[in-house]
């Protein structure tokens, strides 16, 4: 057996499906190549030969027109030749340019007869596919003649030869230099010629099964259809199916078929589902795009496809993108079930464009299963402008489900709902679904946050919006615990102002077959804040392993539980506790006793240098105030206040005061929200068993070393429910709110619990900025940093005119972590540019996720950050920062440093010289610029021109000192 033969025979040959897959792959690897940001396409039209004449005198007058993604350029006009050397260079700039508009482009070539007062004439023409020119070597098609046809059908076979050069340049790409001796060969032949579709030998047809449009978007306000047909575009021809008249739902069952002539330059094949207008342009419902190749090896069975783009009555710029599939679409707008297949060598009657009847079976759709999805919605921060009322809305297709309102405080919403239709029974806690059985097929779930009108608005503001797919929610399975998902911004929805942000939602989201789904009800992992966990907070074990005290806990914070032998380590089982989907309403309630203890670190509110502090303790509406400790700003109290008829899902909220005789009292600093569950699970406790616990809290956002420690005792009793008071609601004078609306937040918390609220100092170690972009006609900027988190906001000074600022400070704020930490949202920082007379211009953001906290204060080395524009794209500029949370309850030395000391150093700077250099515009005495950000500002330095011993080939040899 020869070497060949056993090489065969160790690599088996691959069967289609895994041909398909290699394919495929292959597709997405070139698409994850392509990359966002600014392309230049060049088109170097050389040379025509052997034009066919359109002029009475056997002649013509040649002019080469370009056309790339609607843009036209011309070369010059050559009077009566048939071949023609035009050697002209036409480029085109595109920027900010999006993967997919590049994978859609086209570059089209026509070559034209003009004429001075008739039309111009066409010679002939040829189509490129930009993606397929990307993705060959160099990123062109260098030097290659192509054949030219009449698309027009007016006159057959080839027209002319004409040579190009076609180079697509994206971000980071250079352009290739090649040899003299390729870039001045002329010797160009003929034999090597793109031919095509039109003249090709080897025929295919593509036939694109259209058999129904579903739910389509209403195009036509009055009268609240739509005039839909579907285009199909491929290999520079397009076909369509028949105009249906006021039509939103229809059954179309027709065959367009494309003829294709093969080897193809382009692979994209185009739908656009359009609105047929008589006196306007025709609007596009949405677009699809497949691959040829994929096709023709696998035939695509009847499926579903989904079409996503901008909202009813919206078409241009950025709409237009999201309509054609460009950018991402932020609304349904229909569904359409189609084919797709490749006829190989078809007749001569058959290879024509050309819309027929196609044969239909109920035998040949898709099958449909029984799916359901889980949506319990918690709370939100960086919500908006941080005021108003909010509600989350979810659509799949046209099923819309939303909660009710919530009150956004400092930027923090609260809902607890649970998802459901809305003739659901109220025990359920899932949304049924009848989709298709193949989860590709599937539509997207997109989620939105609404603000409620007010004023004069006429309609709910959508604020930004989240869309998932749904293979992606089923990898999440039913036992996925809830995450905090940033939302999205989008212009064609909502024009943000720069301080805006679109909102950070903690939702848990479980989707699955029916019949896998737990008969049991939702697993406790999936609703983790029912249970209570005896496990240590991350943040907690970071501090006290950077404690003074070693593994001794802080006497700051003790806590007992009933049946324990110390007062600090509970030692009760955790199945002497009730399970929380066991406990009713009324076994979570009982009597609690807050003991208001002391105060440390109080500010001197009064002239004399003391202050008058007293304490307000409210819960569930009821408020019971300490006494006065009069010139003291050490005050203590140990007063004990008792409130019956309490759930453990209630909180606590207390308030520090200066007293004053005459004067309105002084608020010295403020917590709420203290949550008992919170503290249960801090003292590592459990539900049902009674349980006390101390602990210190930061008041004030101002004075952010003021503490106040409370002492609170809960006794577990189900007759304390006959004492519960309701708190009144406050309500709007339009606010309409029932019995069953109020209860429903409580009620949510019962059933699916919530993070509680845990208090800790937040430091923010802000070191420097790199890179940052020029906001003013300075050529710099004047950047500060900000930081805003849970409600709380704090900024750092303000350092003029640079682009590399060295704030070397740190900012605090007293904030209310969400626990557990794995559970807490990432923290916002923004960069922002400072003007006297104008708003702050935001250079750029960016949101660092809790896990990153919890790493950097384990490794204890801060971190560079890339800024991002408010549309997510990364740009050039970074933050060097740090982050550390300190409990009042634990004694340690802060993690991180602000070292200002500044040692000289110098950097010397050795140029030899240079090689080759070459320039369109020539080579004359070439210099070498170093430019470096040094002391806070841009320094440079440059060496002497130099053409010695000549201009390309140039010596330096300097050495210089930064």
């Amino acid at each position: 057996m020869s070497e060949e033969e056993k090489g065969d025979e160790k690599e088996p040959k691959k069967n289609d499906e895994e041909e398909s897959k290699d394919e495929e792959d292959e597709e997405e690897d070139r698409k994850k190549r392509l990359e966002k940001g600014d392309y230049m396409i060049q088109v170097h039209v050389i040379e025509a030969r052997d034009l066919k004449p359109r002029d009475f005198g056997d002649t013509s007058d040649p002019v080469a027109e370009v056309s790339v993604m609607a843009k036209k350029k011309s070369t010059q006009i050559h009077k009566e030749s048939l071949t023609v050397m035009f050697d002209e260079r036409l480029s085109f700039e595109f920027r900010n340019l999006e993967p997919e508009e590049l994978n859609q482009g086209k570059a089209t070539i026509e070559v034209f007869d003009a004429n001075v007062i008739r039309k111009n004439v066409l010679i002939g023409s040829f189509e490129f596919d930009l993606t397929q020119v990307y993705y060959k070597k160099h990123h062109e098609l260098y030097k290659q003649w192509v054949a030219l046809t009449d698309v027009t059908g007016d006159n057959e076979g080839v027209q002319g030869y004409l040579q190009v050069t076609i180079v697509v340049l994206g971000p980071k790409d250079e352009q290739y230099i090649h040899p003299d001796s390729e870039e001045f060969d002329t010797s160009g032949s003929l034999l090597n010629v793109m031919m095509p579709p039109q003249v090709e030998t080897d025929p295919h047809l593509l036939k694109v099964y259209i058999h129904q449009l579903d739910k389509l978007m209403i195009m036509d306000k009055l009268t609240k259809s739509s005039d839909p047909y579907v285009l199909v575009k491929f290999a520079g021809v397009e076909n369509k199916t028949t105009t249906y008249k006021k039509k939103l739902d229809v059954h179309v069952h027709e065959c367009v078929t494309i003829p294709v002539m093969e080897p193809l330059l382009g692979n994209t094949i185009i739908l656009h589902v359009k609105d047929h207008d008589v006196a306007a342009r025709d609007d596009i419902i949405g677009a699809f795009t497949f691959s040829y190749n994929k096709v023709k090896k696998n035939k695509m069975n009847n499926r579903w496809v989904h079409m996503y783009g901008a909202p009813s009555g919206k078409q241009k710029k950025l709409a237009d993108k999201m309509n054609r599939a460009i950018k991402e679409g932020t609304t349904y707008r229909g569904s359409m079930l189609l084919g797709m297949e490749v006829e190989p060598d078809p007749n001569d009657e058959e290879l024509q464009a050309e819309c027929i009847k196609a044969n239909w079976n109920k035998k040949d759709a898709p099958k449909i299963k029984q799916w359901v999805l889980q949506v319990d919605v918690y709370q939100g921060v960086e919500v908006g402008d941080g005021k108003g009322k909010f509600q989350i809305k979810m659509m799949i297709r046209d099923l819309k489900i939303k909660t009710d309102f919530a009150v956004c405080q400092k930027g923090a919403c609260e809902w607890y709902e649970i998802m459901k239709l809305p003739d659901a029974d109220s025990k359920d806690d899932t949304i049924d679904l009848r989709m298709p059985a193949d989860p590709e097929q599937c539509p997207d779930v997109i989620f939105y946050l609404v603000e409620k009108k007010t004023g004069f608005d006429t309609s709910d503001n959508v604020i930004s919006y989240l869309r998932f797919k749904w293979t992606d929610l089923l990898k999440k399975g039913f036992a996925t615990p809830p995450a905090w998902y940033t939302f999205k911004s989008s212009d064609v929805l909502h024009k943000m102002g720069e301080e805006d942000f679109p909102g950070t939602i903690l939702l848990g989201l479980r989707a699955g077959l029916k019949e896998d789904k737990p008969k049991y009800g939702v697993p406790v992992t999936a609703r983790p804040f029912l249970n209570v966990d005896a496990n240590e907070d991350p943040l907690e074990a970071i501090q006290r392993s950077n404690s003074n005290l070693g593994d001794e806990p802080s006497k700051s914070a003790t806590a007992s539980v009933s049946g324990s032998q110390d007062p600090l380590i509970p030692t009760r089982k955790r199945s002497q506790g009730r399970q929380p989907g066991k406990l009713g309403a009324a076994e979570t309630m009982g009597q609690l006793q807050v003991t208001v203890v002391n105060a440390q670190n109080v500010p001197a509110m009064d002239r004399g240098g003391n202050s008058d502090p007293y304490v307000e303790v409210t819960v569930n509406g009821s408020t019971q105030k300490t006494s006065v400790q009069k010139d003291t700003l050490k005050p203590t109290w140990n007063e004990t206040f008792t409130f019956n008829g309490i759930s453990i899902h209630d909180s606590i909220s207390m308030q520090l005061n200066d007293w004053n005789r005459f004067g309105k009292k002084n608020k010295i600093g403020k917590v709420d929200n203290i949550i008992l569950m919170g503290l249960l699970q801090e003292a590592k406790g459990q539900l049902g068993v009674d349980f006390n616990y101390t602990k210190k809290f930061f008041v004030s956002e101002k004075f952010t070393n003021c503490t106040v420690t409370i002492s609170i005792s809960f006794d577990f009793d189900a007759k304390q429910a006959q004492q519960r008071r309701e708190k009144k609601s406050t309500i709007g004078i339009f606010d309409k709110v029932t019995k069953e609306k109020s209860k429903s937040k409580s009620n949510g918390v019962a059933i699916m619990g919530r993070p509680y609220p845990r208090n800790y100092k937040m430091v923010v170690y802000v070191y420097q900025a790199r890179n940052l972009a020029a906001l003013d006609d300075s050529g710099f900027s004047d950047p500060y940093f900000e930081v805003t988190y849970c409600g709380k906001r704090a900024k750092s000074r303000t350092i003029k005119k640079t682009l590399n600022p060295q704030w070397m400070e740190s900012v605090t704020l007293n904030v209310d972590v969400p626990q557990p930490a794995e559970y807490a949202p990432g923290i916002r920082c923004s960069c922002y540019d400072w003007d006297r007379f104008s708003g702050n211009d935001l250079i750029g953001r960016f949101f660092c996720p809790f896990s990153d906290v919890i790493e950097m204060m384990t490794e204890r080395k801060p971190r560079w950050y890339h800024l991002y524009d408010m549309q997510g794209e990364e740009m050039e500029g970074k933050v060097y920062m740090a982050i550390e949370f300190i409990d009042a309850n634990q004694k340690s030395e802060p993690i991180f440093k602000i070292d200002k000391t500044a040692n000289p150093y110098y950097l010397h700077l050795l140029t030899i010289g240079v090689r080759n250099m070459k320039s369109a515009l020539g080579v004359h005495k070439p210099q070498i610029v170093y430019t470096a950000p040094l002391a806070g500002s841009v320094e440079e330095i440059a060496t002497d021109p130099s053409s010695n011993p000549s201009s390309k080939n140039a010596n330096f040899l300097v050495i210089q000192k930064l």
